[in-house]
């Protein structure tokens, strides 16, 4: 490298050069990476159920790589998950939304931005030109690798998944079931570990069939992780847990217009901080419909969260008070519950369809509402 260089500079280039070496974990990647069950080893399927944003494809992909060369790179060489207990060379499928937009548009992005310089390596196109096969030549170290990524997308055929005996599968977003279990058929053989990056916004039954089983959710498997995330642990100058801001965060290099991040921890509490501003996060949540935001901001299955009945409507089904008239029939429901609070309703009916605010309405309207955190009888009788 030219002596000429500032140490500045020099440092610039390295990182530019050998990404996956200096790469930096917020705190839902470290958990991602560092996933163990009770008998200290990676489970088989760890599922990184996060908001957007909090990093989740940058740590996956990272991953992938890891998986290819043997090594995660960016630890020390004594660190106990530096390395991976792969044979090499190996072969991973990588799972993605769609072949057109995905591929090109987040996941080859991110593996050319984090391969090293040092690698040796080949894409291979398919006939819509984008990118579907990378193949290794050489690791980071200059090594013999041979090792191959597969770009696969869920707008292709199920078999497509079941044709190549893999090692390990990454699902960049949640793989429709016809998907998932082509791939399970696959690696039968291989018996492949893999990693899900998401945001739980679809594919229901991952939930129930996979997270619910997870022993670190609730569940008993212990091949099943759960790794729970927040947009919020990628901010860079705000800490969400200490409620703590962190201003020196904010400043911008003018010789590469990046944040200059010069605070990596939380002063308060140690958590590593992110890559995003709080300005940025809160602009993002204002855009979000209320039934995806719990999804979107903290992770959480959309089909959980909001409206229990999805079939309702905010805009159909709410409407301003008005004054029940007295001829109306008044009703009152409960639903109790052993593990959660219980509700109990106040409705009425409408002995006929009518018009408020000059609009149709239905007949049954709910106006009230009570929520008992105790089961003491004689408490809730009394509210009532």
């Amino acid at each position: 490298m030219d002596s000429s260089l500032s140490e500045k500079e020099v440092e610039r280039r390295l990182i530019q050069d050998f990404p996956l070496y200096f790469l930096e974990m917020n705190e839902a990647q470290e958990r991602f990476i560092r996933a163990k069950n009770k008998d200290g080893q990676t489970p088989r399927r760890r599922l990184w159920e996060s908001g957007n944003k909090a990093g989740k494809t940058h740590g996956g992909i990272a991953e992938d790589l890891a998986h290819a060369f043997g090594k995660r790179y960016w630890l020390e060489d004594t660190d106990p998950d530096y390395l991976v207990e792969i044979r090499i060379p190996n072969r991973g499928i990588v799972g993605c939304e769609t072949m057109m937009h995905s591929v090109p548009e987040k996941i080859w992005p991110t593996f050319k931005e984090l391969i090293p310089q040092t690698c040796v390596y080949r894409t291979k196109k398919n006939p819509s030109g984008q990118v579907h096969r990378i193949s290794f030549e050489t690791d980071p170290e200059g090594n013999k690798c041979q090792s191959e990524i597969h770009l696969r997308s869920y707008d292709q055929d199920a078999d497509t998944f079941e044709g190549i005996d893999a090692n390990w599968y990454h699902w960049d977003e949640p793989p429709p079931k016809r998907i998932l279990q082509a791939a399970e058929r696959g690696k039968i053989v291989t018996n492949a570990p893999s990693w899900f990056t998401m945001t739980p916004l679809k594919e229901a039954y991952i939930y129930d069939e996979y997270s619910l089983k997870a022993f670190n959710f609730g569940g008993e498997d212990p091949e099943i992780a759960v790794i729970r995330g927040e947009i919020w642990e990628n901010c860079i100058d705000w800490c969400f847990k200490c409620r703590l801001d962190i201003p020196e965060n904010r400043e911008i290099d003018p010789d590469t217009q990046i944040l200059r991040r010069p605070v990596k921890r939380c002063p308060q509490c140690n958590r590593a901080m992110g890559f995003i501003t709080k300005a940025g996060i809160d602009e993002y949540l204002k855009t979000l419909d209320p039934e995806e935001r719990e999804a979107r901001e903290k992770g959480l299955w959309k089909h959980l969260s909001g409206l229990v009945y999805k079939g309702l409507d905010r805009e159909t089904h709410t409407f301003e008070d008005f004054p029940i008239p007295k001829n109306w029939t008044k009703i009152e429901g409960i639903d109790p519950h052993d593990a959660r609070p219980t509700c109990y309703l106040f409705a009425a009916i409408s002995p006929e369809e009518i018009e408020i605010f000059n609009k149709p309405r239905h007949r049954i309207y709910v106006y009230d509402f009570l929520l008992f955190k105790s089961d003491d009888l004689d408490s809730i009788v009394r509210k009532i």
